[in-house]
């Protein structure tokens, strides 16, 4: 069975890196992405993967916000969520994605 767990740890490092300071680092928050369903040889099913793991990036870098208690800007946002998934797409590493 194939699955993918998603995870924002750089990017939360990178986005909120100064203001951060905890006695010991929280887990990161991860959402799994399951695709077995998805045949990734085919442009529509990238596609799809690519959308679930876009979501799933958006949703984590949601709950990053929200433990933080900081307040994050859209762009801030933004760009938590395009490393989430540039990671994301490198973790899966299948060329119809990729592209």
């Amino acid at each position: 069975m194939n699955h993918f767990t998603t995870t924002i740890l750089v990017a939360v490092v990178t986005a909120l890196g100064p203001q951060l300071s905890f006695a010991r680092p929280p887990d990161p928050p991860r959402v799994t992405v399951r695709f077995a369903d998805l045949d990734l040889s085919r442009p529509e099913g990238a596609q799809t993967l690519y959308n679930r793991l876009r979501s799933a990036a958006g949703q984590v870098c949601e709950q990053v916000e929200g433990e933080t208690g900081l307040s994050w800007n859209f762009k801030a946002y933004r760009n938590c969520v395009e490393k989430a998934t540039a990671d994301a797409i490198a973790k899966v590493n299948r060329p119809t994605l990729t592209a």
